[in-house]
Order: C-alpha cells, then sequence, then structure tokens
C-alpha cells in the first residue's frame, strides 16, 4: 500500500511553485495573464489547501489525486459558487496538479460549459457613461459635504489610471502642480501631477490631470492642509477613511476628525464608493457593473478605439511591463472591429 499524501509536504512544495512561476513571470491563470500580487498567490494556495483537506480522505492508499477529485470537487463549486470562483479554482487546482507531476484531463469547458465567453467579456463602461458618472460625483461634492469632496477625487483618481490599490496608497507627497498649458488653445493652469509606483511589479509612472480634475484635487488639498500640520501633511493619506469615533480623550473638533482620518481607506471602502456612484448616475444600468475595474475597462477601450493611444503609450501611461496587457482590457467586440475593414 502506498504512503497516504502529507497535505502539509503538498501544500509546501505547491507553495514554493507559485513563488518560481511568478518569479519567472509565468502565466497562473487559464486566460494566460501573469499574476504577480501576493494576494493572488495566497488564493490560489487557500484553494488548494481547502480542496487537499475535503478530498484525500476520499482517496486513502493513494500516493496521488486523480482527476476524479477535482471534477467532482470543481462540480460541487459550480452549483454553489458564481462562476468566477469556479475559474480561480479550477485555475488553482490545475497549477497544483502540474505542480505535483498528477494527471490531468480537465477542460475548462467541461466545468463551465455554458456563458464561458461571457465570462471572459469583462463588464465595463462606455466613456459617455463614465462622464455622468464624474457630473454625478461633481454634483455631490458641490454641497460641501468633505465625504463627497473626497470621493469626486477618488472618481478622478480611477477615471485617470490608478488602480484601487494604489489610490488607497497614495500619500499627500506623492502630489505636486506645476504649470500646464491646455489644448489647442495654449492657455496654462495650474496642473495637478501625480506620481507614484504601480502595484503589481509595475514601472514609475506619472498622471497630470486637466484643469477640472486639478481643481477638484487642490480643494481637497485645502482640506487636508486645515487639518493636519505641515509636517503631518507630507505623510498623510491622500485618501483618507473617517472612523466612526475618535478616542474620548481628544476634545476639539479639529483633533478628532484628524485621528478619525489617519488611516487609508481600504479596498472595500473604495468599491462601495465607486458603487455608490456609479448606481446613482446610471441607475439600473449601473447594477453588474459598478466597481472601479469597469471603468479602467472602459478608458483603454476608449483610448484604443479613438486611436489617442496606441498599445506601448497605453504600457507608459499605466505603467505596465506586458504590451499584452492593453489587450486585455480592451474590450471592444469583434464584431465592432471587423465593421472597420468592410471595404478594404
Amino acid at each position: 500500500m502506498s504512503e497516504p499524501l502529507d497535505i502539509d509536504a503538498v501544500l509546501e512544495k505547491f507553495r514554493r511553485f507559485l513563488e518560481e512561476r511568478r518569479n519567472l513571470g509565468k502565466p497562473l491563470g487559464p486566460r494566460g495573464p501573469v499574476i504577480t500580487s501576493e494576494s493572488s498567490l495566497s488564493k490560489y494556495y487557500q484553494v488548494a489547501r481547502r480542496f487537499l483537506i475535503n478530498m484525500v480522505p476520499g482517496y486513502r492508499g493513494l500516493d496521488y489525486l486523480p482527476d476524479d477529485a477535482a471534477r467532482e470537487y470543481l462540480s460541487i463549486l459550480r452549483r454553489r459558487c458564481r462562476p468566477r470562483t469556479v475559474l480561480v479554482a479550477y485555475s488553482a487546482l490545475k497549477n497544483l496538479y502540474a505542480c505535483m507531476g498528477w494527471p490531468w484531463s480537465i477542460e475548462l469547458r467541461q466545468v463551465l460549459p455554458e456563458g464561458i465567453e461571457k465570462l471572459f467579456d469583462a463588464a465595463f463602461l462606455k466613456r459617455e457613461e463614465i462622464e455622468k458618472v464624474l457630473q454625478h460625483a461633481e454634483n455631490k461634492a458641490r454641497t460641501g459635504d468633505f465625504i463627497d469632496l473626497r470621493n469626486v477625487v477618488i472618481a478622478y483618481l480611477i477615471f485617470y489610471g490608478l488602480r484601487p490599490a494604489n489610490v488607497i496608497r497614495l500619500h499627500v507627497e506623492n502630489v505636486s502642480f506645476r504649470k500646464v498649458k491646455e489644448g489647442e488653445t495654449g492657455e496654462e493652469y495650474e496642473a495637478c501631477v501625480i506620481q507614484y509606483t504601480p502595484c503589481k511589479k509595475g514601472r514609475p509612472t506619472t498622471k497630470v490631470l486637466s484643469r477640472r480634475a486639478s481643481t477638484w484635487l487642490q480643494r481637497w488639498l485645502g482640506f487636508l492642509e486645515s487639518i493636519f500640520n505641515k509636517d503631518e501633511l507630507p505623510f498623510a493619506p491622500l485618501i483618507p477613511s473617517f472612523r466612526a469615533a475618535a478616542p474620548p480623550n481628544v476634545k476639539s473638533r479639529e483633533k478628532r476628525l484628524k485621528v478619525r482620518m489617519f488611516k487609508a481607506l481600504s479596498y472595500r471602502q473604495l468599491h462601495n464608493v465607486m458603487r455608490g456612484l456609479i448606481i446613482g448616475a446610471l441607475g439600473n444600468q449601473g447594477y453588474g457593473r459598478a466597481a472601479p475595474y469597469c471603468i479602467r475597462r472602459g478608458i483603454v477601450s476608449f483610448l484604443l478605439e479613438s486611436r489617442r493611444a496606441s498599445a506601448e503609450d497605453l504600457c507608459k501611461w499605466f505603467g505596465w511591463r506586458s504590451l499584452s496587457m492593453p489587450l486585455i482590457y480592451d474590450k471592444r467586440r469583434t464584431e465592432e472591429i471587423a465593421e472597420k475593414f468592410i471595404n478594404i
């Protein structure tokens, strides 16, 4: 009889396998993108751990797990979870089997036979819809509430291509201002300049905001200056969270607000802010597309469609290292592209 599987040993080997593939720039997902974030690798590891704990007891006496075990596990997930969750589990288990040298014959279409193309066709907002979201955010911010003022700045940062993770990592010291000429008129204005290094091993990049966006950011920085002193301000989070309460020994309103603000917004909070703005601007049409990445995908698709930027330009603007990234974010349908070539 073969030795039973040592789950801890398998997981340790899988962890080293994932780290090696990340360091070599090898793709992990079934669609081919290179995954470089620590959170993605952690997710794959968690999926493998749950799979082994649940399935190994049913295959006692074997020193490996046949792909029938993975097929059974994925079929259970398919009945209980969303398609995208099943997709992640499929990718994680395929990597696990490759790591261990176990036979794998499961195709993705066997796991998700219906609507797989729709799954890959990620949701996005069109340019005119994005403009409605920005206008809605501005209208709310004009009431003078500092939370709405913060939210319109978030919307513009997402509009200018920052990932949510980058937005919440920004500090005031990442922002500067310089004179820039505007459009064909050549009229100068004080432009907001944001310099940062994108997450996922991106290249250092710079964003120069329009007059409209710069105006809102100037107002927001003015509010932060009224809360933090000059020594604290550069290290304050550009997009702070607002806690429900401050310590009871803090008496003045200004100090209470400062204590509440000196913590960066969380990813979930930012997602909820954008969800509220998108649904508030688009109503029922915003459901299913109320996420920061829907704006990001829409901007890339618009820039490629209008030929305002090439794939090389987008890589430099977003800080991407691979020319495949614009193709992943481009959500134009094949029919739309095909119509351009009718008269060739």
